[in-house]
């Protein structure tokens, strides 16, 4: 048999050896002209030349790994496998954060841990997961909550094929995943388990992000396909340990763990069980502060603040239970002793009432101009006004929120009728309103503003200045 021969059988064997541990055999080519004498290899040093051709540090500052992946520094993602041909016990997930783009990138490995290939997700923030630990095919994995920021909401995913190709399933949680921009609250994941018996029950814990309310537990009996809300014993929390899932430096196989105390806090409020607070071994953090918050407020019990002995806590306690409920409560506002926290509960009575005179308890003159004025605007009475400090303001904001620019003309000075008819115009998309401008050049930018939303050069028309009138016309023409 000739060398040549040789050499093709002892590349196809390595490349099927390299199949079945899960490996493409694209890693074996690095030049579309390989050097003659590499054909010569044997399928060992291939092998070993194959897992050191280079490495990439990842840059969370207390781990390096090392990936199998190209010379080039992009790292490739998994390639599509028929079936996972490793021993099952092998197969394990690990994410690595990196705190230069607040990017988390999952991994896989089919070796336990000696390498690792990217999975091409990319979370903002922190990733959580759990992956079925008798077929590590099928795998979960969502957002923790940074990409609310931008987008709105968190989303949750599920691969059947070892995170090759996966699905977004947040559609199926219902109206409360939708992003804050729908009317959804934005809620993210804590926490994601698969039952260790049946990898078609899963659990999930979700909460909105900012602020973290919102506390609701997820299962599903159908592989994901269909969710309902549950409320968990206690024992829930057992899957959790003290650390964070995606801080530097955590081990890989408490990466996909949870935070007890965070789960503590979320079960106290599905089940309106205060004692669950004090489980809470940071009682330092936020989180057991506004677990009794959070309580107080699903139980509809004002007293649980009572047990707070902080008086600066227990002052944000009243006022964030009667922000929280709907039926605001004005005795709560006098039990609060912090000046700002009792202006801002009054404001709130205020406003939802439609009280002047609750607005009159506000000290902080500012906070009491903007209670009035919120006042006149959704009881759409000018007349109320007349009580304010700022009555061209309150006129102003009463116009805008009527479109009814007659209320300009109480204002004082022509200049806050001239602004008050603009603001009112534009709201109404109305140019006939700024017909009633007398500023030369503020009604001509009044005219522009609208010709622009309206995207109607008749508009132009109205402009009295020539010039400005031919910019008008040629700004239309040229953004079409």
């Amino acid at each position: 048999m000739s060398k040549k021969g040789s050499v093709s059988i002892v590349i196809i064997s390595v490349i099927a050896l390299l199949a079945i541990l899960g490996i493409g055999s694209h890693f074996l080519i690095t030049s579309k002209e390989p050097n003659k004498e590499i054909i010569t290899t044997t399928a060992t040093t291939i092998l070993e030349e194959i897992t050191t051709v280079s490495t990439t540090t990842t840059i969370n500052e207390s781990t390096t790994t090392t990936i199998i992946s190209e010379s080039s520094t992009t790292t490739e993602p998994l390639k599509p496998s028929t079936s996972v041909s490793t021993s099952t016990s092998n197969v394990i997930y690990k994410t690595v954060y990196d705190n230069g783009s607040l990017l988390t990138t999952l991994y896989r490995s089919l070796d336990n841990g000696k390498t690792w290939l990217p999975i091409t997700f990319q979370g903002k923030g922190g990733i959580i997961y759990d992956y079925d630990k008798r077929n590590p095919n099928i795998i979960y994995f969502a957002d923790t909550g940074f990409s609310t920021m931008t987008e709105g909401r968190c989303d949750i995913y599920k691969s059947i094929d070892g995170g090759q190709t996966f699905e977004e399933i947040t559609y199926r949680f219902g109206k409360e995943f939708e992003r804050v921009g729908e009317g959804g609250p934005g809620l993210c994941f804590s926490i994601i388990r698969i039952d260790p018996n049946d990898s078609n029950i899963v659990y999930a814990y979700s909460y909105s992000f900012i602020p973290k309310i919102n506390h609701m537990f997820w299962k599903t009996t159908d592989g994901g396909i269909r969710w309902e809300k549950y409320i968990p014993d206690l024992s829930f929390c057992n899957i959790c340990t003290n650390k964070s899932h995606f801080y530097p430096g955590i081990p890989v196989e408490e990466q996909n763990s949870c935070d007890k105390d965070d789960c503590y806090y979320g079960v106290a409020v599905a089940r309106k069980d205060l004692s669950i607070c004090d489980k809470i071994k940071n009682q330092n953090d936020t989180d057991f502060e506004y677990c009794y918050y959070e309580v107080a407020v699903a139980k509809q019990d004002p007293s649980i603040c009572e047990q707070m002995e902080d008086q600066n806590k227990k002052d944000f306690c009243y006022f964030y239970y009667n922000d929280n409920i709907d039926k605001k409560d004005l005795s709560i506002c006098d039990k609060i002793e912090d000046r700002n926290y009792k202006d801002r509960c009054y404001y709130g009575v205020a406003v939802v009432r439609k009280d002047l005179s609750i607005c009159n308890k506000i000290e902080d003159q500012t906070r009491k101009e903007y209670c009035y004025n919120e006042i006149t605007i959704n009881k759409r009475d000018s007349s109320i006004c007349e009580d304010s400090s700022n009555k061209d303001f309150c006129y102003q904001q009463t116009a805008i929120a009527t479109k009814n620019p007659s209320i300009c003309e109480k204002s004082e000075y022509q200049v806050d009728k001239d602004e008050c008819y603009k603001k009112t115009a534009i709201v109404a998309q109305d140019p006939s309103i700024c017909d009633m401008i007398e500023d030369r050049d503020y009604k001509g930018n009044c005219y522009w503003d609208i010709m622009i939303d309206k995207n109607d050069p008749s508009i132009c028309d109205k402009i009295q200045d020539t010039e400005f009138k031919n910019v008008c016309y040629q700004y239309f023409h040229l953004t079409q």
